[in-house]
C-alpha cells in the first residue's frame, strides 16, 4: 500500500532543528509487535509517500488490514517523534505474465483436433490458462497444453491464451497463432493409367475444378459408374463424368507426371459410409492416414472377398484366417477394386498414423539376367491377379515368377509364404491394354542358380480375372527347357534307310532355315524355313525318294550357321 504523511503528522521540521529522517514501521500480530521497514531521509517536503507490502493480500471477499505508524528522528537519537497509526489494506490487481511460445499441430484423425502447448507459467499465485479460439472463450487449462475439437467452418482459425491468478487477475492475450484447418491433399502422378481417390470435403467438386492442379496433362478419366470424361484442352473437360465423389475411385490417364491438388476440409469417415453391391466395387479411401486392410474392411466381414490395388498388391479374405495376401495396408489417395459376394456398407474407422506401408508389394529389383522383364503397370488400363506355385521344382527365397505376352512381360511377384497351409506361392498382379483375349505364358527366375525357365501352361488373359488362391494355385509344373547357344546335332541314325531325325536348339525365337543338299551343292529340300520358338527341336526327313549317297544339313539361325554330313544306303 501507499502510505503517505504530512510533517504536521508528526512534528514540523522547521519547528524542530535536526530532523534528520522518517521511519516506517508496521505492526505484526504476533510476539514480534512492531518491524521497521525502512528509512525515508527529509528534505523538508509538505508531503512523503512509501510503499509498503502488507502482512496478508486481501481477496475479492475478505479485507484484510495492516497497521502503519511512521516516526521523525532528530540530531538526537533518544529523540524522535511518533505518527497516529493508520491501517491499509491491499488488493492483487497485478496481472500473470502473458503465456508465450504458443505451439499448434493439427490431428485429423477423428475430426479436426487442434494440439495447442505453449510456455509454463513462472508466478507463484498462478491459478489456470484460458484458450481463446477466435476471440472467444473456449476453455480453461490448468496444464500448458489443451486438445481443441474445432467444428468451424472457416479455413483457419487464429488462437490466443491468457493467464490468471489465484486473485483473478486475468494476462493479456498472447500473440495470435493462425491455424490452418483445410488441408491440401497431394496426389503423386505418373504417365500413364493412375487409380486415385480423394478423402477432403472439396468446396467445388466439378469434374474442371478438382482436376485444375494437373492442366492439360489429364487426357481422360474414367469411372465404375458416373461416366467417363476427355481432356478438349481449351474447351475443358466434357463428358458424361461431371462430378468426382470421394466414396468412388477413379482412373486418370496422364501424358506427364503431375501431382494432383485436392484442397478441403479431411472427411468425417462415419458420414460418409460407402454402398457396395454384389461382384466389383471401385472405392475410394476415405480416411486421413494410412491404415491395415484387416480393421478398414472389418465392417464388412464376409460379405468382401478380394480386394486389388493398381500396384501395392492384392489380398484374399480366407475367412476364419482372415485376410492374407501381398496387400496388406491401405493408403490415402490410392483407389481399390473390392469385390463382394453380397451387397453391404463399407464404414471405414479412423486410424493413428502408424501403418507400416512397407507391409504391401515393393518394386522387384531386376538384375542383368532377367532386366528385360521391366515394365511398368501405368502403361495399362486393365489388371488381373493369378496366384501360382511351382510343382517341379523346389524354390526359394527371392525367385521370382514373371507373366509374359509374346516376349513383353506383363506382371513379377516374388515367392511369399503362406501360413495356412505351410506353402508357397506367387501373387502376380497382371497387366494389359485389351479387356480379354491375350495369352498369357510363364517365367520363372531362379535365383540360386541365376536361371530362367520357360513353363508350358498357359492363360488366356481377361480384367478382374482373379485365378487360384492360397489353397487352390494355378500350377506351374510343365518346363520349357531352352538352351544357352544354337546347336545343330548330328543326325540319328547315320547312316540312314530311309529315316532319320535331325535335332536343333536355339536359345531365341528367331528364322530357322534347314535344307538337305547334295554332293554337287545343290538343294534337295527346305525341312524348315520360318519363325521359330526358342527351345529344343526335332525334324524327321524321309529320304525314300533319294538315291544312296552323302548328303548335307545346312542350318541358318540368325548369325549361327552350321554343316553336318549324312549318310543315306538304301
Amino acid at each position: 500500500i501507499m502510505e503517505p504523511w504530512e510533517e504536521e503528522g508528526c512534528i514540523s521540521e522547521n519547528e524542530v532543528d535536526g530532523i534528520l529522517r522518517y521511519s516506517i514501521w508496521r505492526h505484526v500480530p504476533s510476539q514480534r509487535g512492531w518491524e521497521f521497514l525502512d528509512y525515508v531521509d527529509a528534505y523538508f517536503f509538505d508531503e512523503y509517500t512509501y510503499t509498503a507490502s502488507t502482512i496478508e493480500t486481501s481477496t475479492l471477499t475478505d479485507t484484510l488490514m495492516t497497521t502503519f505508524k511512521v516516526l521523525a528522528h532528530t540530531e538526537d537519537q533518544d529523540m524522535f517523534y511518533a505518527s497516529e497509526v493508520s491501517e491499509g489494506y491491499s488488493l492483487d490487481n497485478l496481472s500473470p505474465s502473458v503465456p508465450d511460445s504458443v505451439m499448434a499441430q493439427t490431428e485429423y484423425s477423428n475430426g479436426i483436433m487442434v494440439q495447442l502447448n505453449w510456455s509454463e507459467s513462472i508466478d507463484e499465485d498462478f491459478q489456470y490458462f484460458s484458450i481463446y479460439r477466435d476471440s472467444e472463450l473456449v476453455n480453461h487449462s490448468e496444464s500448458n497444453a489443451f486438445l481443441d475439437e474445432v467444428s468451424s467452418s472457416n479455413n483457419e482459425v487464429f488462437y490466443q491464451i491468457t493467464a490468471t491468478d489465484a486473485h483473478g487477475n486475468e494476462s493479456e492475450m498472447s500473440e495470435a497463432l493462425s491455424v490452418q484447418l483445410a488441408i491440401e491433399q497431394t496426389i503423386q502422378s505418373s504417365v500413364g493409367w493412375n487409380w486415385f481417390s480423394f478423402n477432403v470435403e472439396t468446396e467445388d467438386n466439378s469434374l474442371n475444378a478438382m482436376l485444375e492442379s494437373v492442366g492439360d496433362a489429364a487426357t481422360f478419366i474414367n469411372s465404375q459408374f458416373s461416366g467417363t470424361a476427355t481432356n478438349y484442352e481449351d474447351y475443358g473437360w466434357y463428358g458424361s463424368l461431371t462430378n468426382l465423389d470421394p466414396t468412388e475411385m477413379y482412373k486418370l490417364k496422364m501424358t506427364s507426371p503431375e501431382n494432383l491438388r485436392f484442397v478441403g476440409f479431411p472427411l468425417d469417415v462415419a458420414s460418409n459410409p460407402i454402398e457396395l453391391i454384389e461382384g466389383w466395387n471401385w472405392i475410394g479411401y476415405l480416411p486421413q492416414n494410412s491404415g491395415s486392410l484387416e480393421e478398414a474392411l472389418s465392417s464388412l466381414e464376409n460379405a468382401a472377398i478380394f480386394i486389388n490395388s493398381q500396384f501395392s498388391g492384392t489380398a484374399t479374405n480366407y475367412e476364419d484366417y482372415g485376410w492374407y495376401g501381398s496387400l496388406n495396408t491401405l493408403e490415402p489417395g490410392l483407389g481399390y477394386q473390392l469385390r463382394m459376394n453380397s451387397s453391404g456398407t463399407l464404414i471405414y474407422p479412423e486410424f493413428n498414423d502408424l501403418a507400416r506401408l512397407d507391409d504391401n508389394k515393393q518394386p522387384v529389383e531386376l538384375n542383368e539376367k532377367i532386366e528385360e522383364w521391366h515394365f511398368n503397370y501405368t502403361d495399362y488400363e486393365f489388371i488381373g491377379t493369378i496366384t501360382a506355385s511351382l510343382e517341379s521344382r523346389t524354390d526359394s527365397e527371392g525367385d521370382l515368377v514373371g507373366v509374359f505376352v509374346d516376349d513383353e512381360c506383363r506382371g513379377i511377384a516374388e515367392r511369399m509364404y503362406f501360413p495356412f497351409d505351410d506353402s508357397y506361392l506367387y501373387i502376380i498382379q497382371v497387366y494389359g491394354n485389351v479387356a480379354a483375349g491375350e495369352n498369357l505364358h510363364f517365367k520363372y527366375y531362379d535365383s540360386i542358380e541365376n536361371q530362367v525357365i520357360d513353363f508350358k501352361e498357359s492363360l488366356i488373359f481377361s480384367s478382374n480375372m482373379v485365378v487360384g488362391d492360397g489353397f487352390n494355385t494355378f500350377v506351374l509344373n510343365n518346363e520349357i527347357l531352352i538352351p544357352e547357344h544354337y546347336g545343330l546335332d548330328r543326325a540319328y541314325p547315320n547312316p540312314f534307310n530311309p529315316i532319320t531325325t535331325l535335332n536343333f536348339s536355339i536359345p531365341l525365337d528367331t528364322e530357322v532355315s534347314l535344307k538337305i543338299y547334295n554332293l554337287q551343292g545343290r538343294e534337295i529340300i527346305s525341312l524348315m524355313n520360318g519363325k521359330t520358338e526358342a527351345g529344343y527341336h526335332s525334324i524327321i526327313w524321309n529320304a525314300n525318294d533319294q538315291v544312296s549317297g552323302i548328303y548335307f544339313v545346312k542350318m541358318i539361325a540368325g548369325d549361327y550357321i552350321e554343316t553336318k554330313k549324312i549318310m543315306l544306303i538304301k
